[in-house]
């Protein structure tokens, strides 16, 4: 008690019993729609201009983006705008069991899974600076409690990067499953 915990100067993250593994990042589990299978994600803060979405700020599909990751037809950019409009931390930064909710989730290379969400941010940093700076002051408490440390770091992010590579098309599947995410009839052909 009262002892502060050690920083790895590598990560920034407190190295505690907390801390998974070499990565020296604190790991939590999310779920899909059903709730029955666990999938392991890895909590990081990177700079939201090293995150790739599928889409700019102004709804233009990148090309550098796997489409493997945005399989639906459904990217709206009246929809990220919306979120970045009305951006509330809360939503974006809690612990939460589920996939289709919080932080962004990327793989290792910060593609991002959920796509929405990173360009809301992006729209937010642009186009509504006080709801940016709202989100940016609480990424650096959630980041604290997490132990990890947002100092130093550009527009930091708070994201879950699937650990386990070889669940990634399960989990960008289930994290689209939320209500009101159907897939278009050409989306579900790609994907079977």
């Amino acid at each position: 008690q009262g002892v502060e915990p050690k920083l790895s100067a590598e990560t920034g993250a407190a190295e505690s019993p907390e801390v998974i593994g070499r990565t020296n990042r604190p790991e939590t589990v999310a779920y899909g729609p059903s709730g029955d299978v666990p999938y392991s994600l890895r909590y990081r803060v990177v700079p939201l201009d090293e995150i790739t979405a599928s889409h700019t700020e102004r709804g233009v599909l990148r090309a550098e983006h796997d489409p493997s990751l945005q399989p639906r037809d459904a990217f709206q950019i009246a929809k990220a705008t919306n979120i970045a409009q009305h951006l509330r931390p809360e939503l974006l930064l809690p612990e939460t069991s589920l996939l289709a909710e919080g932080a962004p989730i990327v793989r290792s290379d910060n593609m991002a899974i959920n796509n929405h969400r990173v360009v809301a941010l992006r729209i937010a940093r642009e186009s509504y600076p006080e709801n940016w700076r709202t989100y940016q002051d609480a990424v650096k408490v959630r980041a604290s409690d997490l132990g990890l440390s947002a100092e130093g770091i550009k527009d930091p992010v708070l994201v879950r990067e699937v650990v386990n590579e070889a669940e990634i098309p399960t989990v960008v599947d289930l994290s689209n499953r939320r209500t009101g995410q159907a897939y278009s009839p050409s989306a579900l052909a790609a994907i079977d």
